[in-house]
């Protein structure tokens, strides 16, 4: 298995902890493109960003690496495995 850099580690460890949160059967694709069709559960697409050139600290000698990545969730409908997450309805006051 050949090793992750830097930049790619703190993105897997987040494919990893989407993945798990996510209902049964939804997917989460990294750099992926909307298929035809959506799953019933949803699809999460993790984009990898833009990695910015790391800080350097002089005194003690140490890096700091910042990257955005980005999020995007697709549902078609209202996924059956979500409707328990759902806040109560409100009503518009009279």
């Amino acid at each position: 298995m050949p090793t992750q850099s830097t930049a790619e580690r703190p993105l897997a460890s987040l494919h990893i902890l989407l993945s798990g949160a996510m209902p049964p059967g939804a997917k989460v694709l990294p750099n992926a493109i909307l298929p035809e069709t959506v799953p019933a559960a949803g699809v999460v697409f993790l984009r990898d960003g833009d990695p910015e050139p790391p800080e350097v600290w002089l005194s003690p000698p140490g890096y700091y690496f910042e990257h955005r990545a980005e999020i995007e969730v697709v549902v078609d409908g209202t996924p059956p495995a979500w409707d328990d997450h759902r806040p109560p309805a409100r009503q518009a006051p009279k």
